[in-house]
């Protein structure tokens, strides 16, 4: 199995989400806000990344249903910071997962990390979790928090893409790219394509500074997939693919507070008389 294991499950999902001074009360119309990420050396920031997938396959009469469940433990450290940005460890200190082989085809699955390892024999999530425990990524990140490079263990097995590690990681360091002074009520685009496991796709969404109170900004957004220009699949066609949720973002710290998000996807292949729905909840906090 490819050590790409919990990418390819959360990279769609989480890609589109990351595409997608103290401040107290309410503030006044107009009034900017700094959403930069600020990084502190030696600031350790911990989150729990909850991922809850359930899809259905149809295909003639046949009717297959599959669900996957994952939460990731995550510290992150910042190492070191500069002018131009900040080095930071992350590591996953444990995985608890579950799940029905691919289409529903044998016995449910679990696994959790801090089980003694001679219970990980004949265990497919054993095999694909197992080897990323304690094991720190270490991520280089500009001042707008965009994720420039990434070194990996050195015994990884297979090399993650800087492109999956930014679907995966990259909500934990940014909300917004570029220019961070944003008022409330203020909306933005972003437009990319996808990589790891959403390769072949774009992802298109709309983000809007809804509310800042507290210290805490709320964003919003809405992501819409689809396939690249020359490159949908013979028969292919999304009847729907997209998420839309809410991060809440720390202006005190500068970090990540929580971010949740529904991603749904429909998607029918006429060439088979296939038809795959799936929804996916994501949830990423800060742990107290």
């Amino acid at each position: 199995m490819k050590r790409n294991r919990f990418l390819a499950a959360a990279a769609l999902s989480l890609a589109t989400l990351c595409a997608a001074g103290s401040a107290g009360g309410a503030h006044a119309e107009g009034e900017k806000h700094d959403l930069k990420p600020k990084f502190a050396a030696d600031a350790v920031v911990k989150y729990t990344m909850e991922q809850k997938t359930s899809g259905t396959m149809k295909r003639g009469e046949e009717e297959r249903k599959a669900v996957q469940n994952q939460t990731l433990h995550i510290t992150r450290k910042v190492v070191s910071t500069s002018e131009t940005g900040a080095k930071v460890e992350l590591t996953i200190t444990r995985v608890v997962a579950s799940a029905t082989p691919p289409m529903g085809m044998g016995e449910p699955v679990s696994f959790d990390s801090d089980q003694d390892i001679e219970k990980d024999a004949g265990n497919m999530l054993a095999l694909q979790y197992r080897q990323m425990i304690g094991k720190p990524y270490t991520i280089d990140v500009a001042l707008d928090g965009t994720i420039t490079s990434v070194e990996l263990p050195k015994d990884a097995l297979v090399k993650d893409s800087v492109e999956s590690m930014k679907s995966t990681f990259g909500p934990l360091f940014q909300v917004k790219e570029g220019e961070p002074l944003t008022a409330a009520g203020e909306s933005w685009e972003k437009s990319e394509t996808l990589g790891g496991a959403a390769a072949g796709l774009n992802s298109t969404s709309t983000l809007t500074l809804t509310e800042v109170k507290e210290g805490v900004a709320t964003v919003t957004f809405d992501s819409k997939i689809s396939f690249k220009e020359g490159q949908t699949p013979p028969g292919m066609e999304f009847k729907e693919a997209g998420v839309k949720g809410t991060v809440l973002w720390s202006l005190t710290d500068g970090t990540l507070v929580e971010m949740n998000g529904t991603q749904t996807m429909h998607m029918t292949n006429s060439e088979v008389a296939m038809e795959v729905q799936s929804t996916t909840e994501m949830h990423v906090k800060r742990a107290e």
